[in-house]
């Protein structure tokens, strides 16, 4: 539902390769406000750039087209 919400995420662990376990464990691990929300918190407060800026890094070898798709 994430990835549905947020297309940048699925382009993104696409890039990365990783598996759906992978994916998940990102996706609920509390990593935002002091590690008090997941990236699916921040999605329903629309504040899905900051899960962008927190995957940028990761993909920063990988050729990913963000704009488009946020």
């Amino acid at each position: 539902m994430c990835m549905d919400l947020q297309p940048t995420l699925l382009v993104c662990f696409k890039a990365l390769g990783w598996s759906e376990a992978q994916i998940v464990a990102w996706i609920l691990r509390l990593q935002f406000d002091e590690n008090k929300k997941n990236a699916a918190h921040l999605l329903l407060e629309d504040r899905s750039t900051e899960d962008n800026d927190r995957l940028r890094p990761l993909t920063q070898d990988t050729p990913i087209v963000w704009d488009p798709l946020s």
